[in-house]
């Protein structure tokens, strides 16, 4: 009996030593698999941290248009390091304008990314290199552009974006707006009014021919103008897990307008993350404030 437990302690043994050695095996393996993962990983993220520094180089020709801080602000918070949310501006010296437009493209991320520098070009070619300030005339080239570049109506890509234009008229004291998909919110003399834009996107086939509107509103010194993509409305959170809604945002942007422009920005941060918590966040964010009285003076037209 003693002969035999000793031959069944040593096959268990030789087993327990066998198995054991698998398991190291693939436990070198699975640490093999999982540096290699890493090392993906890392040489993903290190492609996108550069590709966002080519983005922000392209998109970012805006800044010096609006001269300094206290006259507006944008906030730009990309989901996955690179956005498909940007903003973009002219200033039309000889005619006393600034075009601003907020463009919220299809997706968000690598896509996302690669479309806004399709927006970013044909924006570039309408307003600054062709002329043409009308705010729905731009809205329209811009969806026959992405038509042509993405060859819609064979390769069945019907990525696009929403979009928002506003032409601040100083001269005429006027602000034009077209929006597709977007709107704008102007705050004046302690009043709001929210102005919604088209409801067709720039992009993709219609089974409707679209139809872009322009609005045309008086100019006042007090006037501030907001424009903002869905994405910090659309964020999930609080109490009970839910977006944070576009009214919302609205009645935010009423409670802070007296507010320095960089204290607004502050505000809004810190009111997206309380909302937030520990959630990842949802979309990208772009939210744009210009106070129109602080960028009317006679350095803005020596750009």
């Amino acid at each position: 009996m003693n002969k035999k437990l000793e031959l069944t302690v040593k096959a268990r043994t030789s087993e327990i030593t066998s198995a054991n050695i698998k398991l190291a095996e693939s436990n070198d393996e699975l640490s093999t698999v999982i540096g290699e993962l890493e090392e993906k990983n890392q040489r993903i993220i290190d492609s996108l941290n550069y590709a966002q520094l080519i983005q922000s180089a392209i998109l970012n020709n805006n800044e010096t248009a609006w001269m300094n801080k206290s006259n507006h602000f944008v906030l730009l918070q990309a989901r996955d390091i690179v956005s498909g949310d940007f903003y973009w501006c002219h200033v039309v010296e000889s005619q006393q304008k600034i075009i601003a437009a907020t463009v919220d493209c299809t997706g968000h991320g690598v896509p996302g990314a690669l479309m806004s520098l399709v927006g970013d070009s044909l924006l570039n070619q309408i307003i600054a290199e062709r002329g043409i300030y009308d705010p729905k005339e731009i809205l329209e080239q811009m969806d026959h552009g992405v038509n042509r570049l993405l060859k819609q109506e064979s390769s069945h890509i019907m990525d696009g974006m929403d979009m928002a234009v506003v032409v601040i008229d100083y001269k005429n004291e006027v602000l034009e707006f077209a929006g597709a998909n977007s709107p704008v919110v102007i705050i004046a003399d302690d009043e709001i009014q929210s102005i919604k834009g088209g409801y067709f996107p720039i992009g993709g086939i219609s089974k409707t021919s679209k139809k872009f509107e322009k609005k045309t509103i008086p100019l006042k010194r007090s006037s501030i103008v907001y424009l903002y993509s869905d994405g910090y409305g659309d964020q999930f959170g609080g109490e009970n897990d839910k977006k944070f809604m576009v009214s919302k945002l609205r009645n935010l942007l009423f409670e802070i307008h007296k507010l320095p422009m960089e204290k607004q920005k502050e505000i809004l941060i810190e009111e997206h993350l309380k909302w937030r918590g520990d959630r990842l966040q949802t979309d990208d964010i772009l939210v744009v404030g210009i106070k129109v009285a602080e960028v009317i003076n006679d350095d803005l037209w020596q750009i």
